[in-house]
This record gives C-alpha cells, structure tokens and sequence, in this order.
C-alpha cells in the first residue's frame, strides 16, 4: 500500500461523503458553520459544481478522474474500480471478507486483496503522474529558467557588473574619482 495514496484516497471518500453521494446527508449552511467553526474555506476560485452547496475539492475530483480512467482499462481496472469503490466509498465500511464477498471474484486471500489494493494505489499514482506530466515538465522548465537567471546574476555580480548584485558589502563609487573641471567658455 503507498500511504500518499492512501490518504488521497480516504479523502476523495470523505469528500464524497460529505457531499451526500456517500453515507453522510447533504451539506447545509449551519452544517458548514459547525463543522469549520466559523465560516468554511471557500476552496478554489472559479464555477464548480455545486452539491448541496458544497462541491467536491480539486484532490478528489483528480481522484475520481483517475478511477474513472482505470475502469475503462479493461476487465481488471474494472474490477479495482469496483474495488476503490467499496473499500473507501462503503457506509458502513465493510471488511476485507466482504469487500471480496461483494468483488464477485470466487475465494481469495487476504494476500491477494492486499496485492489489489497495492496494484490500485499504482495504478493512482501512474494515471496522476500521466494527468500531470504537461504541469511537471512546465514546472521544470521554470525552475531551469529561474537557475539560469540565478546564474546570471551571480556572474555579473562576481564581475561587478550591476552594484545591487554585488556579492560584497563594498558598492562602486557613486560620484566619480575626480571633480569636473569647470568649463571655460
């Protein structure tokens, strides 16, 4: 089991829940209050759908698209979406006995259904890893970017080249060495 996965796991469920989809009733204004202690964070900007006045958050929307994509991936990501469904979105939760009883899969073992649910946290991380792979290389093309200009400005720092960069407390002289003479007309 990867624990990182596991947790966005457990809290695409609690968002589902939450947002009456699951076992819990449908959010209210008051419910909101109480829950926060005040007002609820607002989330994200921009339109959502909207749930019972709550929507479900960014995480657990890429949760539920890496679900969706793993159940079209044929007979087995079927059967671990009906898996993810069922050991995170059950109320109550069920066992691992009935979570296999209600996989429709004949007898397994409690080895096996680890090994699933391993299978279906890499199948997670491989399909966000796959979502995402446009915004990490962006984000590593900027962090290039940014290291050359840090470069850059520590070589003309070392040159002297602009005084706000200097590496030393020591700045160029701000009036030349010698007055001007006057001009003779």
């Amino acid at each position: 089991m990867i624990e990182e996965i596991e947790v966005l796991m457990r809290h695409w469920s609690a968002q589902i829940g939450r947002n009456g989809v699951g076992c819990s009733s449908i959010s209210s204004s008051l419910a909101g209050l109480i829950e926060w202690q005040g007002a609820p964070p607002r989330g994200e900007p921009g339109s959502r759908v909207l749930l019972g006045g709550t929507s479900v958050d960014h995480r657990a929307r890429e949760v539920q698209a890496c679900i969706d994509a793993i159940e079209r991936r044929g007979e087995e990501g079927a059967c671990l979406a009906r898996l993810a469904r069922l050991r995170y979105l059950s109320c109550p939760p069920r066992t691992v006995k009935q979570q296999i009883a209600a996989l429709e899969v004949g007898e397994i073992t409690d080895r096996t259904y680890r090994n699933w649910v391993q299978r279906l946290h890499e199948l997670v991380l491989c399909e966000l890893i796959r979502r995402h792979a446009g915004t990490l290389e962006a984000i590593k093309a900027l962090r290039k970017v940014e290291r050359r200009r840090t470069a850059a400005r520590r070589g003309k720092a070392v040159r002297g080249v602009n005084g706000e960069y200097r590496s030393s407390a020591i700045a160029p002289p701000s009036a030349p060495a010698s007055p001007r003479q006057p001009v003779s007309g």
